[in-house]
């Protein structure tokens, strides 16, 4: 309830900005990318000896249950600018992909995950387990200007900024795959995937950016922006990875929306 009375707010402030003069609002799109950090999700009922070593070949090389989760995302992203473009509001529409993986992409390590069968203590051997993602989400950011200048040229801005957010979204897609080490038990796919629950259907996030912008003469931004490490809210929206932090990098770039609109 606390998020739909700040989007509410948030909705009111950038209603009243438009309203007051249109060189205030802009117009952009936003692309970005990053990793999850955290342990391996302790859903998947993998057997706890995860490691051994071989010798090979004359290479030594070792077993392990490997987690990974990335994710990338774009969107539109409408900006109101209030005190001389020194705080700026942002809200918008934002589609994300997680992909995350638990075991070997590459193939050639497997690990062991028991069997749900109450009869008997039996293992699946399996390289990989892969889960796919995506969520529709709104985000809110507020960014403060710390320093700009115009030390290139007259009519280009250079400035440095923090910023602050937060979404909230919903899933939209989610798929699971196992990769056996024998093929002829991928028809045991379902009982494997069968045994975690699906990924929580809401997504929410708090995060943090430092950033660069480049304002040219015309009014179009382009930013860069590092997403510190930042936290996932909501819980189980991943059955890979337990996360601690996620961080990032995003690129933007701003219109002016007076560029679409004619005076008369």
């Amino acid at each position: 309830m606390k998020k739909l009375i700040w989007m509410s707010i948030f909705s009111v402030v950038i209603s009243g900005a438009y309203a007051q003069k249109t060189s205030n609002f802009k117009i952009g799109v936003e692309f970005g990318q990053g990793s999850v950090e955290g342990d391996y999700s302790d859903k998947w009922n993998i057997r706890q000896d995860l490691i051994t070593s071989l010798y090979d070949h004359g290479l030594f090389s070792s077993r392990a249950a490997y987690a990974q989760s990335d994710f990338f995302y774009w969107g539109i992203k409408p900006q109101v600018s209030l005190w001389n473009d020194r705080v700026n509001l942002y809200s918008g529409l934002r589609f994300t992909m997680f992909d995350s993986n638990l075991g070997d992409r590459n193939g050639t390590n497997f690990f062991y995950l028991r069997t749900t069968n109450p009869d008997a203590v039996e293992f699946y051997k399996i390289f990989l387990i892969k889960e796919e993602t995506a969520y529709l989400s709104v985000p809110l950011e507020m960014s403060y200007t710390i320093f700009h200048s115009n030390i290139l040229t007259p009519n280009i801005t250079v400035s440095f900024y923090g910023k602050a957010g937060m979404e909230i979204g919903l899933s939209i897609f989610s798929k699971r795959n196992v990769n056996f080490v024998s093929t002829t038990m991928q028809s045991h796919e379902h009982e494997v995937l069968n045994s975690v629950e699906q990924p929580n259907k809401l997504y929410s996030t708090l995060y943090g950016a430092l950033g660069g912008q480049l304002t040219i003469g015309n009014g179009i931004q382009f930013n860069v922006e590092g997403i510190i490490p930042s936290q996932i809210l909501t819980k189980n929206h991943n059955s890979i990875i337990e996360p601690d932090t996620f961080s990032g990098v995003q690129l933007s770039v701003q219109f002016p929306l007076s560029m679409f609109i004619k005076n008369n």
